[in-house]
């Protein structure tokens, strides 16, 4: 006779897609400069020759690597011994901390936790934007009191999706990307919608959709085939897939543009059953409170709590000051007669050292802080002015401090 188990638990496949592959092996190497490929039955690194198939394991064939090549460092990302053909290196594949990824051409098992609900952190939109903690899907179920209550997230499928693309994608815009280099962009959310839309804005202008070569979605990584300055302002609009909740109810930003009075203070998180088979039914589940100590957020919490109904506690965020006044360091970087010694960059300590008159220029004069200006005349007004009197006249219209570029058309 047949027996099914009393225990089943939902698994998926990973589809053998180029942007599904399950990450292998990753590499570091000191200088930052890798020399990587993947073939059929061997990894060449540094030009040197490792091969992965058999019975040798990702662990081993990373620990062959790294005595073979100190100054390397590859972290096996599963421990499979790996058939011939099922290592295989994608373009422009890095972890999020800039490691070379190799990934597994095979079939990886995914379990799916339903029953875990939990705290995630905010995502990293930067200081001038609202800080709102997420929370996990999940179901749990438990009896108290002889009723039998389930708690959810029915929250999670209220939120504003694309009108495009629909749950669980987000159109998320005007919010400004990280320059990592003049080819390589960091977007603050994760995984991208790619090939999806994706505009980009330099300095207010609109880029071409050409720009971009590549896109690396899980790692939030924009590759582009022209460059732009470390000192420009890209801004970008772009579709994400959000597997959380977005709880809305306190802004952790404690900047002053934001929540200042949750500096240094705990917020607590908790669900209350989203339904119970003695007819209780709640659309919002998740709530908080705010206290000065964790024992005191939680001395509030129990304040307005009845004993009638179970709660679930998901956890707790303390925003606080990372750095004081001690933390400062002072470096003195000037020298006896003006200017700054010469064994020190001024640019790493000042982005616009530079513009300071006391440092000098030998190839021209440095641009001062307050304001540069482009005065574009008719190429015929040098028959009537000279150069002197077009700059007396130029400079008569305008503030001190303010440097004057005379462009003739």
């Amino acid at each position: 006779m047949d027996r099914k188990a009393n225990t089943v638990v939902p698994v998926h496949l990973t589809p053998i897609v180029a942007s599904g592959y399950a990450p292998a092996i990753s590499f570091y190497k000191d200088d930052g400069v890798l020399s990587i490929s993947a073939g059929s039955t061997s990894i060449t690194v540094e030009g040197q020759e490792f091969s992965y198939t058999g019975e040798k394991s990702l662990s081993l064939l990373a620990a062959e690597i790294k005595r073979a090549l100190p100054n390397v460092d590859a972290r096996p990302l599963m421990d499979v011994a790996p058939a011939a053909g099922s290592i295989f290196q994608a373009a422009n594949d890095e972890t999020p901390d800039g490691g070379t990824v190799l990934r597994y051409l095979g079939m990886s098992v995914q379990i799916q936790e339903r029953t875990r609900i939990r705290l995630v952190k905010p995502h990293r939109d930067g200081p001038s934007a609202a800080w709102w903690a997420r929370v996990n899907r999940g179901t749990l179920k438990t009896t108290y009191e002889g009723i039998r209550y389930t708690f959810g997230v029915p929250e999670y499928s209220s939120q504003s999706w694309s009108p495009k693309y629909g749950a669980p994608y987000k159109e998320y815009g005007g919010v400004e990307a990280e320059v990592i280099d003049d080819h390589k962009l960091r977007l603050p959310r994760t995984p991208i919608l790619w090939p999806g839309p994706l505009t980009l804005y330099r300095n207010g202008k609109a880029m071409q959709p050409s720009v971009v070569e590549d896109v690396s979605s899980h790692n939030g990584i924009v590759y582009l085939n022209s460059p732009v300055a470390l000192n420009d302002r890209i801004l970008v609009d772009f579709v994400y897939e959000e597997e959380n909740y977005v709880y809305k109810g306190v802004n952790l930003n404690p900047t002053l543009q934001h929540a200042p009075y949750l500096v240094d203070r705990f917020t607590v998180f908790y669900l209350v059953p989203h339904t119970s088979n003695a007819g209780l039914r709640n659309t919002t589940c998740i709530r908080h409170v705010i206290g000065d100590t964790l024992e005191g957020a939680i001395s509030e919490l129990a304040k307005g709590v009845t004993g009638q109904t179970p709660i679930v506690l998901l956890g707790a965020i303390r925003t606080r000051q990372v750095e004081d006044a001690v933390d400062v360091s002072v470096y003195d970087a000037r020298r006896p007669g003006g200017g700054v010694k010469e064994d020190i960059n001024a640019q790493k300590i000042e982005s616009e050292a530079w513009f300071y008159a006391d440092i000098g220029n030998y190839d021209g004069r440095p641009y001062p802080g307050n304001a540069v200006v482009i005065v574009r005349l008719p190429e015929n007004v040098k028959t009537i002015f000279s150069e002197d009197q077009v700059q007396s006249k130029v400079r008569n219209h305008l503030a001190l401090g303010v440097l004057p570029i005379t462009d003739y058309e």
